[in-house]
């Protein structure tokens, strides 16, 4: 959602398309009087000394590049214009809303605490024994496990009117079941790690989303490409169902230093063919990014010469939205501010964003 900022006469007029719009405008004005949001908290905060305020007269109205802009949850994500849906305060969302969350949604459409007593052939089989630990996968072939699952997604909808997309992943972790029915979803062919479960999740997903059609025909089903099943399955006869969106990782098979678009990092080439497969199958692609890594956890990380390139790239390619793991902010700061102003507007001068950055922050 856009807002307006415009004087007239001594009056200054915000208007915006949505309640956290409002908000955008208001630090837009902020912003345009010297105000900064660099990093969460008061040492990130840059408030000018300004005696007299002035507001030049203004006439501008800013809409964003993309829909999803997941970069943070508190007070400094939406004053630089990000929208993850826990922005605000209450259980009102002001954001881009997926419910229950952006990845490994399993966990709470299907709770191992909740179903495994009644209902264990609900859970993934492995090494002869079904799984009751929380990070367990499911039994993906089970029509019951299709059922339950839509249905599940289907009052978490019910609950929410403001859901942009409901999620759908695995949880995290590697107990895959190994029931006859699950194994028979894999390709046949040898195949590399990261698609070694690529064809069972796609057939999953297909069921689940041919299922929730049934009673909710309008929602959009946020599905994951992660770890084992990043890739598309090499069995190119299954088509996506309609309603099914995705969210893709530039996991760690890939490479974060380098743009995904550079011709030269070996690794970013076959993540670039991984993204052209994928539009062939799910056009309607978001992205989950590792701004945030482990392997970095105590050293600065500065990947804002990948950052100024690929956010650009994405909204060229037609995909609708970032989020990035999110931590560690002082390593990680000037990659979450440039990402930010990029989502908000992929035209923005990078150039001119860290000098204002070096000057404001540093002095």
């Amino acid at each position: 959602a856009g807002f307006t900022l415009r004087t007239i006469g001594p009056d200054i007029y915000v208007t915006a398309e949505a309640p956290l719009a409002t908000i955008y405008g208001v630090c837009e004005l902020l912003a345009k009087l010297g105000m900064r949001w660099y990093l969460p908290g008061p040492l990130g905060t840059v408030t000018p000394n300004l005696k007299t305020i002035v507001v030049p007269e203004l006439d501008l109205t800013q809409r964003p590049s993309l829909p999803m802009r997941w970069v943070g949850t508190d007070e400094w994500s939406y004053r630089n214009k990000c929208n993850h849906s826990r922005a605000g305060s209450g259980a009102e969302s002001w954001g881009f809303t997926i419910r229950p969350g952006v990845y490994h949604a399993d966990y709470t459409l299907l709770p191992v605490s909740k179903y495994y007593a009644e209902h264990p052939e609900y859970f993934a089989l492995v090494k002869g024994k079904r799984c009751d630990d929380p990070d367990t996968k499911l039994c993906v072939s089970n029509p019951d496990v299709v059922r339950e699952v839509a249905r599940n997604m289907g009052a978490i909808l019910d609950s929410d009117a403001t859901i942009d997309l409901i999620g759908l992943a695995p949880t995290d972790g590697t107990n895959y079941c190994e029931c006859e029915g699950c194994l028979a979803m894999d390709d046949t062919a040898q195949r590399p790690a990261d698609q070694k479960y690529s064809r069972r999740m796609l057939l999953w997903y297909n069921a689940v989303a041919r299922e929730l059609a049934k009673t909710h025909p309008q929602a959009r089903i946020l599905a994951g490409a992660y770890h084992w099943y990043n890739q598309p399955p090499q069995d190119e006869s299954i088509k996506a169902e309609p309603n099914l969106s995705l969210v893709i990782c530039h996991y760690t098979e890939y490479c974060s230093l380098h743009p995904i678009a550079d011709p030269t990092c070996p690794r970013n080439a076959r993540y670039v063919d991984l993204l052209d497969r994928w539009d062939r199958l799910i056009p309607d692609i978001y992205f989950y990014e590792y701004y945030y890594t482990d392997g970095f956890r105590q050293l600065p990380c500065n990947l804002v010469d990948a950052i100024r390139k690929d956010i650009p790239y994405f909204a060229q390619r037609g995909y609708k939205g970032l989020y990035t793991q999110y931590g560690n902010i002082w390593n990680t700061h000037l990659n979450y501010y440039v990402a930010a102003k990029l989502l908000w507007d992929v035209n923005a001068d990078v150039d001119a964003v860290l000098e204002d950055f070096y000057l404001r922050f540093y002095g």
